[in-house]
């Protein structure tokens, strides 16, 4: 089954470990880049459902970038499945672990 690991907000940082996550054709997908305008939540709520739209609840969150955007998808995922599987950086091991919450 295809599994694709969804970023909430790339900035250009190394996203090389969540590979390991992947099916074999899967993607690393970017919801949004950069600067967000999080004061405008209706918009960026309707981007983020957007790109989600093809999100299965095989696929994985990583949580990086802007908190707002990170929270904002994580309501979009858990509406749409109920059940969400994260990525979160681990400093201490240098790699992510998966947290799955149902």
């Amino acid at each position: 089954m295809k599994r694709n690991v969804y970023v909430t907000n790339f900035s250009g940082f190394d996203t090389v470990d969540a590979n390991r996550f992947l099916s074999d054709d899967g993607e690393v997908i970017h919801i949004t880049e950069d600067k967000v305008n999080i004061f405008n939540p209706d918009s960026l709520v309707r981007n983020i459902q957007y790109k989600l739209k093809d999100m299965t609840a095989n696929d994985i969150l990583l949580l990086a970038g802007n908190s707002t955007v990170a929270v904002y998808c994580s309501m979009v995922v858990l509406q749409k499945f109920g059940t969400i599987q994260l990525l979160v950086w681990n400093n201490r091991d240098g790699q992510y672990d998966l947290q799955k919450f149902e």
